[in-house]
């Protein structure tokens, strides 16, 4: 796939010739002088694997740790690749930055940088691929820079790397956009519901509203997974929330909506679909008649439920609880409200998910 006013061969050539090649070092931890100093330091967990923009630096380190320890400064630009724990990453720095061991890292780069960390992020996903299930703890440098590519002249590189470039920009402001709308849903659902529990409205405890299911009939048998999306879908209350998938077409909840509540953490979901559970630790929760589930999951998530020893908690403490109850009009208002929200979190998640697919898409076909 190339734009239709380039022909030209693509020329074959070894990395190694692209650029030079530092490695990296961990200064020691127990030397105070070597850190909290002003040179950026980043290890592989810093890195996301699919950006080559996404750099989070934390850390700091001094002269003194790069003159007196293994780690090496990379004057910007620099491309950064993962060769050994969480092989695969690749980013490119407009930032002079020093790394752990865990990199092999380009700089004096003698063609387009972004061109080539957009190659590399190709090249090195696929290297990865291969070592995964291995006993290979990583790719050696000297793999890394044998390595022979395809490359074109420098227009079409300069090309390449502005289209994909304008494409990150429209991914990373759609992240920005979902951030945003979440931050103002939270807002929104803590100075509503702060309101009700200083207004005065009827007490209830938390019993009187919701009821609850044990899980014991829709647990999962077989924990064997599939990523089929058309077949059942295995939920926890944690942040994983769909674990996969199963074609078990047996015990499934097919009851409406409902929260599923971990017992022990009190994680919580709001689930509008048919599914199995993975733990028999979790609650259904449905309310009661007259009462909107959706006002009551907003209202559990304002109460910030957060657990500190491993027990159940759910009849003892929650089930218990007072909370303020605003007549069944405010309570619907509230639901809808933050409900129009939700929607439009989801269809912008929909909107980064299918620009991350056509990044994915075009990654794989504009490379040789």
């Amino acid at each position: 796939m190339r734009f239709p006013e380039f022909e030209d061969e693509w020329e074959n050539i070894a990395l190694n010739e692209l650029g030079d090649f530092k490695g990296g070092g961990t200064p020691s931890s127990t030397n105070l002088s070597f850190w909290n100093g002003s040179i950026p330091w980043i290890s592989s967990s810093d890195l996301d694997e699919n950006s080559i923009n996404n750099l989070r630096v934390s850390r700091f380190i001094t002269q003194e740790a790069i003159d007196n320890s293994a780690t090496k400064f990379c004057d910007a630009p620099v491309i950064l690749i993962v060769s050994r724990v969480g092989v695969g990453k690749v980013v490119y720095s407009n930032k002079s930055i020093c790394t752990s061991q865990d990199f092999l890292n380009i700089t004096n780069i003698r063609c387009n940088g972004l061109f080539l960390a957009h190659l590399l992020s190709v090249l090195m996903k696929k290297e990865a691929s291969n070592v995964q299930g291995t006993s290979i703890k990583g790719i050696s440098s000297n793999e890394i820079k044998s390595k022979k590519i395809f490359i074109p002249k420098d227009i079409e590189q300069q090309r390449i790397a502005s289209f994909l470039s304008l494409l990150d920009e429209r991914i990373q402001t759609q992240i920005k956009i979902i951030k945003e709308l979440k931050v103002l849903k939270n807002l929104l659902r803590n100075q509503l519901y702060e309101r009700i529990s200083n207004e005065e409205n009827e007490i209830l405890c938390i019993k009187e509203i919701l009821e609850y299911e044990q899980p014991t009939k829709y647990l999962v048998t077989n924990t064997d997974y599939s990523s089929d999306n058309l077949l059942v879908p295995v939920l926890t209350a944690n942040k994983a929330f769909i674990l996969g998938y199963t074609d078990e077409n047996f015990g499934v909840y097919e009851k409406g909506d409902c929260i599923i509540f971990d017992d022990f953490t009190m994680d919580l979901k709001y689930v509008d679909f048919s599914f199995k559970v993975k733990s028999s630790a979790i609650k259904i929760l449905k309310p009661r008649p007259n009462y909107n589930l959706k006002f009551i999951f907003e209202y559990l998530h304002f109460l910030d439920l957060q657990s500190t020893e491993h027990k159940r908690h759910y009849i003892s403490e929650i089930e218990p609880m007072e909370i303020a109850m605003p007549n069944i009009g405010v309570r619907n208002d509230i639901a809808k409200v933050l409900s129009t929200i939700d929607k439009k979190i989801v269809l912008e998640i929909k909107t980064y998910e299918l620009l991350s697919k056509q990044k994915q898409y075009l990654l794989q076909n504009l490379f040789i």
